[in-house]
């Protein structure tokens, strides 16, 4: 399926809902200083990380990668240009795989490498929440500077890269926390200017021609700025202004969303290849969009209801599996 954007509209949109990792990264540093600042313990830290998120991610990825194996005889994967890995050591093919999170049918994996090397410089954040606000400013300034130049690696599967891209969006939900209060009285009595700056943004950046992420091979080679960044910023200033908005609202269903959200990112792209590929992914339409939107629908409910399938049968233990 091939959806040629041209038209304002579909670039705004795809500019909105493109990049959404900066969401989850920006949510993460939140959590990191509302959560486990006050007695950070960094080897209890490590540790928990290590078994609510890493024990999953190796054995879904390893039952994967195996079944790939078994089907194929062989464990090939794209890197940077597509090119296949071909070294004698299936071994060394299944570490590298874990290493850069590129897993078979699951391209989203890419994402707990990276996040794991932002849970091992804790210490540093620790060192971040304590220095004055005009420093704290500057750095995240500074760095959110550097990411526009650097843009997001090749196919993401570089989470070194991925970590100096992503960090600014950690510091930012750092500060975020520790200024809520501040903040949340202006974003509340703005909400309308950060919707519409939130939009706008979308639309200057496929204006100049800019649609989606930015990736590169070498982080230090100048190939424009990434516009991507200053949209994401606003998004989520608008998403907290809204979800002020509605936080006294007992909406059970959003609360259930909260607690499998990670099970959710766990499953979702199995669900997302299986109906792409016997429903979606041949099928010739004019408006793209819809597909995207009935894949959506689809891959989200398949996964919710997955998630709890897997929760009543495992009991305790389906959190070394789905991380809940």
């Amino acid at each position: 399926m091939n959806w040629d954007i041209k038209a304002p509209y579909e670039y705004t949109i795809t500019n909105t809902i493109t990049g959404g990792t900066a969401l989850f990264v920006f949510i993460s540093g939140f959590f990191f200083h509302r959560i486990f600042y006050k007695s950070f313990s960094y080897k209890k830290f490590i540790i928990k990380k290590f078994i609510n998120i890493g024990v999953p991610y190796v054995i879904i990825s390893s039952l994967i990668l195996i079944t790939y194996l078994y089907i194929n005889q062989t464990i090939n994967f794209p890197l940077s240009n597509f090119d296949r890995l071909k070294t004698g050591s299936l071994f060394y093919n299944y570490i590298l795989s874990l290493f850069i999170g590129s897993i078979k049918y699951t391209p989203c994996y890419w994402y707990i490498p990276f996040i794991f090397i932002i849970f091992l410089f804790s210490n540093i954040f620790i060192k971040f929440i304590t220095i004055n606000k005009k420093l704290q400013i500057s750095i995240t300034v500074l760095l959110f500077i550097i990411a526009s130049i650097i843009h997001r690696p090749l196919h993401n599967f570089n989470p070194i890269h991925s970590f100096l891209y992503f960090t600014p969006f950690y510091l930012l939900g750092i500060l975020y926390s520790q200024h809520k209060n501040i903040t949340d009285t202006f974003f509340s009595k703005n909400i309308y200017i950060l919707f519409f700056t939130c939009l706008f943004s979308s639309y200057v950046m496929g204006y100049f021609g800019q649609i989606g992420n930015l990736h590169k091979l070498y982080p230090w080679i100048l190939s424009g700025f990434d516009l991507m960044i200053i949209q994401k910023i606003s998004l989520i200033f608008f998403l907290i202004a809204f979800c002020k908005k509605i936080e006294n609202k007992n909406l059970k269903f959003l609360k259930h969303i909260a607690a499998v959200s990670f099970p959710i990112f766990f499953i979702h792209s199995i669900f997302i290849e299986i109906y792409g590929r016997l429903f979606f992914f041949s099928l010739e339409v004019n408006k793209y969009y819809l597909i995207v939107l009935l894949l959506f629908l689809t891959t989200f409910l398949s996964s919710i209801l997955s998630a709890n399938i897997i929760k009543k049968v495992l009991g305790k233990n389906s959190k070394y599996f789905i991380g809940w």
